[in-house]
């Protein structure tokens, strides 16, 4: 085996591995901006949707019904869907945990 071959011959695969690599990149990145081009007016309608506030709302008719033997009640419930949204934030009531080292080292409360 002649170094010069060995050589020769590392140096050819390395250079297809680099020129594979390259051209790899370039045909994902390329499919990539083509399929986010397509997808953005999917994304933007999805985006646009009001789908933060879900409201478990329903309009009940309950008639007033004679008593008569054996006969069935029929209750007809409508959901109401007139979701709209709504952000309303509160800040939690509970008090702050303590880390580790400040529950084994710390002041202890003596009101609890």
């Amino acid at each position: 085996m002649n170094f010069k071959n060995a050589a020769e011959n590392l140096l050819i695969a390395l250079i297809g591995v680099v020129f594979g690599c390259i051209l790899t990149f370039f045909i994902i990145t390329q499919s990539n901006k083509a399929l986010s081009k397509q997808l953005t007016p999917i994304i933007e309608q999805a985006i646009a949707k009001e789908t933060t506030a879900i409201t478990n709302e329903f309009i009940t008719e309950i008639k007033k019904l004679k008593s008569r033997g054996g006969s069935t009640v029929e209750l007809n419930i409508t959901p109401d869907i007139k979701n709209k949204a709504q952000t309303i934030t509160t800040k939690d009531s509970l008090p702050e945990k303590k880390g580790f080292f400040k529950r084994l080292f710390g002041k202890k409360d003596k009101n609890k």
